[in-house]
């Protein structure tokens, strides 16, 4: 199965500014994604308005895909990045498989064989998508705060104490974090979705993602994976 990463990787991100070059053990983020790529025999290609970003990433092995500017607004969809990257891509060069790498959701651990593991359940399962998720037991004490921002906000939770199991009756319930997907390139042709169609998912430990939007994650993305690093040395 001949498979292609597209990552995206603008420039302009606001609350945590340059965030794609942010360095986690001394890689730049979009560097992560570009290797986990192509640890899975998955040839990477970038997308982005910015010229440093597309320079660090055309040196460390991805093919560069120039966005529009109008392409890299804060309300710019994934979906609409992939479709100009798609557009743009001769035919003769379109894969069986499309795997969607997110930089600033960085995997921590062995990126390279989640990228394989979901590339392989697509072909083995005959899937349309396959969507990399965490799991969960405690989802039945999650509700929401009001208002969302600062204080001590009113909790209202999704299911009154009464009716709560005992956590070692819970069934697992799995979270999409954003770091990976895996899609046919014939689903994305016809649907033009990342997700759908015959759905599966591949389900990665709680701690195993950290979704970086701000100083505090980046700080705690570092921390971990400094943390793991050392562990797989040490094992």
């Amino acid at each position: 199965m001949k498979a292609l990463a597209i990552i995206p990787a603008r420039g302009g991100s606001k609350r945590l500014p340059r965030k794609n070059l942010a360095l986690v053990g001394g890689l730049p983020l979009v560097c992560h994604s570009i290797r986990a790529a192509l640890g899975a025999g998955a040839t990477p290609h970038v997308s982005t308005e910015d010229d440093e970003i597309a320079r660090v990433a055309a040196a460390h092995g991805a093919i560069v895909c120039a966005r529009p500017i109008a392409l890299a607004q804060d309300r710019t969809t994934t979906e609409a990045v992939i479709t100009d990257w798609w557009r743009r891509l001769p035919k003769d060069e379109r894969p069986d498989a499309i795997v969607l790498l997110q930089p600033s959701t960085l995997i921590l651990g062995d990126a390279s064989a989640v990228v394989r593991d979901m590339l392989h359940a697509l072909a083995a399962t005959g899937a349309d998508s396959v969507v990399a998720v965490t799991v969960d037991e405690h989802e039945a004490f999650a509700g929401r705060i009001y208002p969302r921002e600062g204080g001590v906000g009113d909790w209202r939770p999704h299911r009154p104490a009464g009716s709560r199991p005992r956590t070692q009756d819970i069934r697992w319930q799995a979270r999409e974090e954003g770091a990976a997907y895996a899609f046919t390139a014939q689903h994305w042709a016809t649907k033009g979705d990342r997700m759908g169609g015959a759905m599966k998912a591949y389900p990665m430990p709680r701690h195993s993602v950290v979704d970086i939007d701000t100083e505090r994650d980046l700080v705690a993305a570092r921390a971990l994976y400094d943390a793991m690093s050392t562990v797989a040395r040490t094992a």
